[in-house]
């Protein structure tokens, strides 16, 4: 008997567990979505003015940072790139967050890789000579953070299985 309710608490256990952590992922994942692309639009802010006083020769002195910065001509040819050589750039003026950049003055969208399981967030804002500077940032997939918590939720199992 003792063992029927056992593995009928271990069951009840388990299920919480599992379903709580889709619903926290589920819930919270959007949220800090919305989270980085307000902070990048932030830097896009603060960036922007030294951009347009000193184009792209300002870009160049910066130091390496975690968030990828491209200044784009208003006819989509890479002028700059932080993490990758702009003359082996394609055209950029297909992209989203460009085309609504140069039509509505700011511009946002996300893309999801497969091969990394990451998403990426750009934001773009239009400068006064026609330009667009975009900053993109990585986010995990809420797939990849569930991967992620295996372990630790593995170890609460086993914590609970133990008590």
């Amino acid at each position: 008997m003792s063992k029927r309710i056992f593995r009928a608490m271990m069951g009840v256990t388990l299920t919480t567990l599992v379903v709580s952590v889709a619903l926290f992922t589920a819930i919270l994942f959007p949220y800090f979505e919305a989270r980085l692309a307000n902070e990048l639009m932030n830097e896009l802010a603060y960036i922007s003015p030294n951009v347009e006083a000193e184009g792209a020769a300002w870009l160049e002195q910066l130091p390496k940072g975690e968030n990828r910065l491209t200044l784009i001509d208003a006819d989509g040819t890479v002028l700059f790139d932080s993490e990758a050589d702009p003359a082996a750039m394609e055209n950029h003026a297909d992209r989203a967050e460009v085309r609504q950049a140069l039509a509505e003055g700011t511009g946002q969208s996300s893309r999801y890789s497969e091969t990394l399981a990451e998403k990426t967030i750009n934001c773009a804002v239009r400068l006064s000579g026609g330009q667009v500077l975009r900053i993109s940032s990585t986010q995990y997939s809420s797939m990849a953070l569930l991967i992620s918590m295996i372990q630790p939720v593995l170890l609460v199992l086993l914590f609970a299985a133990l008590i």
